[in-house]
C-alpha cells in the first residue's frame, strides 16, 4: 500500500509540469477585465494600438492593457494583458536586463516549466524558447541581448484571434 501511494505521489509531482500554465501570478486566463484590475498586480490601462500585429481585424473582440510598474526582480517593468471577448488570454512581461540576467532567467524558466523547443531566427536575430506545451515563451531580441519578453498564453489564444463566434469556426471553412 505504501509503495502505491509513493508511486502515485511521484506521478502527480512529475505530471504537474505537463499541463499548460493558467496565467501569470494573480492574472488567471479566463478572468474578466474587472477581476484583472482588482488584482492590483500593477496599474493596468487600456492600450489603444491593438492592431499592433497587423492581423487583428475585429478590435471590439480584442483589447490590450499595459502597465509599466510591475515589480519583477526588484525592478519595475512593463506588463501587457490581452483580452478576447472580455476574457484574459495572454500576459506578456518585458524584463530588460543584461546578458547574465537573461541566462539565469532562462535557466529558472527551464527548471519551473520544462524546456521544449529552441528557435533562432537569424534574419531578425531573435531567439525564442518555448515551455509548458508552448504556453510559455521566452523571446530574446539581439544580439546584443538587450531586451526580452516572457509570454504566458492560454492554449485557446491563437484560435480565438481568428475565430469569431458570430461567423463560425475556422475549421468549418477548411
Amino acid at each position: 500500500m505504501g509503495k502505491k501511494i509513493l508511486v502515485l505521489s511521484l506521478l502527480l509531482i512529475f505530471s504537474a509540469n505537463l499541463y499548460a500554465v493558467d496565467g501569470y501570478k494573480g492574472l488567471k486566463f479566463g478572468m474578466t477585465l474587472k477581476a484583472a484590475l482588482q488584482t492590483k498586480i500593477c496599474s493596468l490601462r487600456e492600450y489603444k494600438d491593438v492592431d499592433m500585429y497587423g492581423f487583428i481585424t475585429d478590435v471590439k473582440r480584442y483589447k490590450a492593457f499595459i502597465c509599466k510598474d510591475l515589480v519583477f526582480a526588484q525592478r519595475r517593468i512593463e506588463l501587457n494583458a490581452y483580452f478576447i471577448d472580455g476574457l484574459l488570454h495572454r500576459v506578456l512581461i518585458s524584463p530588460s536586463y543584461s546578458y547574465p540576467f537573461h541566462k539565469i532567467l532562462l535557466e529558472d524558466l527551464k527548471r519551473k516549466y520544462g524546456f521544449e523547443e529552441f528557435n533562432e531566427v537569424e534574419e531578425e536575430t531573435n531567439t525564442s524558447y518555448t515551455f509548458q506545451d508552448k504556453t510559455v515563451w521566452a523571446i530574446i531580441y539581439g544580439p546584443p541581448v538587450n531586451h526580452m519578453h516572457i509570454r504566458y498564453t492560454s492554449p485557446q489564444y491563437e484560435r480565438l484571434l481568428v475565430e469569431d463566434p458570430k461567423k463560425g469556426k475556422l475549421r468549418d471553412d477548411i
